[in-house]
C-alpha cells in the first residue's frame, strides 16, 4: 500500500506532455503573454491556479494556499457552516443567516478575511492583465448586495494593486452560476 502511494506521487510529480489544438474563437491575447481557449486531443493538460498564501491549506489540485481555496463562495459558505455548526452551505440559507446575524462580530471576521482574499487574487489578475472591467460569476451575485461593496471599499484601498491609477469597475455576471454552463453550450453549438 505504501509502496503503491509513493509510485503515484512519482508518477503524479512527472510533466505529462500533451496534445492540444487552440480554438481560434477563444483567443483573448495574442502575447505576452497568450491566453486561448484549448481542446485536449491527447495526454494531460493541468490548469495552473494562483497561489496567495505559499503556506496555506491545501487545495483539491494538490498545492497548498490557491486562490481557489480562499476565494471561491463555497469556501465561504463552509467556513460559515463550521463556525456556527449550521447544517448546511445551502446558498439561500446561508444568505438568510448573515442577514439576520449583520452585527455578529466572528461572521464579520469571517467575511472580512473572505473579502481580503478575494481582494488579494483578484489583485494578482489585476495586476496582470489591467483589465477594464472585471464580471464576477457564480453564486456570488447572489450575495452582491452584501459582498459587492465589501470587495469594491477593499480594492479601492489599492494595497494589492500596481497601477494605484487604474482600478477596474467590478460588476456581477448577469448569468451569475449559469454562465459557464451555457457558455460551454454555446461553444459546442458553433
Amino acid at each position: 500500500e505504501i509502496e503503491q502511494a509513493k509510485k503515484k506521487a512519482f508518477y503524479d510529480a512527472i510533466i505529462k506532455p500533451a496534445k492540444f489544438m487552440s480554438l481560434p474563437k477563444l483567443v483573448f491575447r495574442q502575447s505576452k503573454p497568450a491566453i486561448i481557449g484549448i481542446e485536449s486531443i491527447s495526454g494531460t493538460v493541468k490548469q495552473g491556479q494562483t497561489v496567495i498564501n505559499k503556506n496555506g491549506e491545501k487545495c483539491n489540485c494538490g498545492r497548498k494556499g490557491c486562490f481557489e481555496v480562499y476565494g471561491s463562495m463555497k469556501r465561504l459558505k463552509q467556513r460559515i457552516k463550521e463556525q456556527f455548526n449550521l447544517l448546511t452551505i445551502d446558498g439561500k440559507f446561508i444568505k438568510q443567516f448573515i442577514l439576520e446575524n449583520v452585527d455578529n462580530k466572528d461572521l464579520n471576521n469571517i467575511i472580512d478575511e473572505y473579502i481580503t482574499n478575494l481582494s488579494i487574487g483578484l489583485g494578482n489578475l489585476i495586476n496582470i492583465f489591467e483589465p477594464e472591467v472585471i464580471s464576477i460569476g457564480g453564486s456570488f451575485g447572489h450575495y452582491k448586495d452584501i459582498l459587492l461593496p465589501k470587495l469594491k471599499n477593499k480594492l479601492s484601498e489599492k494595497v494589492e494593486l500596481y497601477n494605484k491609477d487604474s482600478i477596474p469597475e467590478i460588476v456581477i455576471a448577469e448569468l451569475k452560476n449559469d454562465a459557464g454552463i451555457i457558455g460551454s453550450a454555446m461553444i459546442e453549438n458553433q
